[in-house]
């Protein structure tokens, strides 16, 4: 029997959360052969893999990441894992997922999405079992690809809870409006070396559009436990982020730029 190695890392990848670009930098600060990366189109083969993996290259491993990773945890018992998340306002969320799918034949609604507008893609999501994407995902319940089983306007609480208990299980959670705080916060705890970046907009379009204030409230309706579970991490990560000094908390420089910004001279 192999005895279990030093800590994972695991990086839980909830789809249209700047995970892509977050990828790209674990990949510059951790080694490709010490690596397992699920793969999104189908995690359910990577998941397979994982658990049919020879012991001893499983616990050379260091870093788990990707779409339903959390699902991989369980392939390491007796290890312990520091686990990252980062979960996005619903409503910026909402949206960059609309544009993702319209934008990427590869998807498998791609062909619907982009005949919809909003509205009809909000009903679609819901038609699916798809709405509260990010509750769902951290569950481990649906994949953004798939139609699911699950209505959560019959069932949502029952796998909010779910998704709150791995929210607090997690060391690290972040919410992607802090995205760049967050990777001060990993470098300042040894996690990461390298934080540059070149930001991968795998979307198509920009999140920040304008809506409706009816579908606004929609949106924000139809996916409520999502609301929930990013209040629940916002929280979270606010009160974590007392605990680290100024220039983690802020970038260098950035009183400055923001009296420059102003037109504040001196101080």
């Amino acid at each position: 029997m192999t005895a279990p190695a030093g800590p994972l890392l695991n990086f839980v990848h909830v789809p249209k959360t700047a995970g892509t670009t977050f990828l790209s930098i674990l990949r510059n600060n951790y080694p490709a052969d010490r690596t397992f990366a699920i793969d999104g189109m189908d995690p359910g083969a990577s998941l397979r893999r994982l658990e049919e993996m020879d012991p001893g290259a499983r616990a050379r491993l260091v870093l788990l990441m990707g779409h339903w990773s959390i699902l991989g945890e369980r392939f390491f018992p007796g290890r312990p894992i520091t686990r990252i998340v980062f979960l996005r306002n619903p409503l910026s969320h909402f949206l960059s997922m609309y544009h993702f799918i319209r934008g990427n034949p590869r998807h498998l609604q791609h062909e619907d999405a982009r005949r919809m507008d909003l509205g009809e893609f909000l009903a679609f999501r819901k038609g699916m079992n798809l709405d509260n994407i990010q509750t769902r995902n951290l569950a481990g319940i649906a994949t953004n690809m798939v139609a699911g089983s699950i209505d959560f306007s019959v069932e949502g609480d029952r796998w909010l809870e779910r998704a709150a208990r791995e929210v607090d299980a997690s060391r690290y959670v972040f919410v992607t409006e802090e995205f760049d705080a967050a990777l001060r916060i990993l470098r300042h705890d040894g996690l990461l070396r390298d934080i540059r970046y070149r930001e991968l907009m795998v979307s198509v379009g920009k999140s920040g559009v304008e809506v409706a204030p009816d579908l606004r409230e929609a949106i924000l309706a139809g996916n409520r436990f999502d609301a929930i579970l990013y209040e629940r991490a916002r929280a979270r990560y606010l009160d974590g982020l007392a605990a680290y000094p100024p220039e983690v908390k802020r970038p260098p420089g950035w009183a400055a730029r923001l009296r420059e910004a102003l037109g504040i001279r001196g101080g």
